[in-house]
């Protein structure tokens, strides 16, 4: 890799590998290749669950990748889920104890999620673990890695002191990464903009494009000036610690006194800690990050007038909620059009809403979406943060909406 790209000597190179067979044999070669940090999708240890999953792995062959991997590798990462079908505290904490034994470097550890498009997107598995069941489950993973210390420094990573991951810590502080190879994602700043690029998604359509017409392969967007403390703070309020506050002019060119009175809305909540030299969830905050999110986000106004806002043309709240494969608690499910659609209503006890989509460009026919409280943040940025942020605005009116 080095003789192909200009790297820093300390440079963090992390590869994401399966735990299956084939893979282990090409251990030696990823490190001959530069690579000098691993990371594996376990998922779980436990056989049944890999193969709800639709894992091709068992637990055997799991831990022999791991142990392989920390042979060659300094640095080790293990992929875990949770809040898989029918796991209780015990078997998620069985995991859990697993990994940490295995002495790895780094744990992330996410909360499973219905992703659209996906096999468990189309037809949901059984025996989920209900709202309350699940906040068990992630209370004893987050308790024993911390027990273990692990230090917990992103919504659903866990790391020893020092082997944080340097990737990570750059996409929660709006720092700048390069989108190389189909479907790939990239974030640029300009001295004048900031600005998104999308490669094309097919890699035969990708290849074809780089050698004929490139600009064609790679879609790029502009990041609105009124979009950005908002993207901004929906990264960075993922760390545990916070970031500088200094760092939101010094990454977005906006000056922290031009969004004061959002951060004093959200200090008077209780959502963000008073300390003027940093922005840093408390723990509050961290609990229900969307609601300190919302005090960041610009709605637009309709045709100019006050108190009168929508959220901008095409957004959909039907949308993938990112990349990840979950997100902690305030999940979004995919469900059958054939279940029928409840009126949207909202109790004390379960705090779960049920809402009918319409068909839109995006989502080609009628889905239900749910949301659940405690909203905690979502593991990756979503796709449409805005969106989603909109459909929480109007839920928590309990109106029955088709957006």
């Amino acid at each position: 890799m080095r003789s192909l790209l200009r790297l820093q000597p300390e440079a963090e190179i992390t590869l994401e590998a399966n735990p299956g067979t084939f893979e282990i044999e090409k251990f030696q070669g990823f490190k001959d290749a530069g690579i000098t940090r691993l990371s594996i999708g376990v998922q779980s240890f436990n056989d049944d669950m890999l193969s709800r999953l639709g894992r091709v792995h068992n637990g055997k062959e799991a831990l022999t990748a791991i142990d392989t991997a920390l042979k060659l590798f300094d640095k080790v990462n293990i992929d875990l889920m949770y809040s898989l079908p029918n796991q209780t505290v015990q078997t998620a904490l069985d995991d859990v104890q697993t990994a940490i034994a295995t002495d790895a470097t780094h744990i992330s550890a996410y909360h499973l999620t219905m992703e659209p498009n996906t096999p468990f997107g189309h037809t949901p598995p059984k025996g989920l673990p209900q709202d309350e069941a699940a906040l068990d489950i992630e209370d004893a993973v987050h308790g024993t890695l911390e027990g273990a210390g692990f230090i917990h420094y992103e919504t659903s990573a866990f790391a020893k002191p020092t082997m944080q991951c340097r990737h990570n810590l750059n996409y929660w502080q709006f720092g700048d990464y390069l989108g190389i190879g189909a479907g790939a994602h990239g974030k640029i700043s300009y001295p004048d903009r900031i600005e998104r690029t999308v490669r094309r998604r097919h890699p035969n359509d990708y290849l074809a494009l780089m050698q004929n017409r490139p600009s064609e392969a790679v879609e790029r967007k502009t990041v609105a000036a009124e979009d950005l403390p908002f993207e901004f703070m929906m990264n960075a309020l993922r760390l545990t610690d916070g970031v500088p506050a200094a760092m939101l002019q010094e990454r977005t060119g906006v000056p922290a006194a031009k969004i004061m009175v959002q951060i004093e809305t959200a200090r008077q909540k209780g959502l963000l800690e008073t300390d003027p030299t940093v922005f840093r969830p408390t723990e509050k905050g961290r609990l229900f990050l969307n609601d300190l999110l919302q005090c960041f986000y610009k709605r637009k106004q309709i045709g100019g007038r006050p108190g009168k806002t929508r959220p901008e043309r095409g957004r959909q709240i039907c949308l993938s909620m990112g990349n990840a494969a979950a997100s902690p608690a305030g999940r979004f499910r995919r469900h059958s059009r054939r279940r029928k659609c409840p009126t949207p209503k909202v109790t004390p006890h379960t705090k779960t809403v049920r809402l009918r989509l319409q068909q839109s460009d995006k989502c080609r026919r009628p889905a239900f979406a749910v949301f659940s409280k405690p909203f905690a943040s979502f593991t990756h940025p979503p796709r449409d943060a805005a969106a989603y942020l909109e459909a929480l605005k109007i839920l928590r009116c309990k109106k029955k909406i088709s957006v």
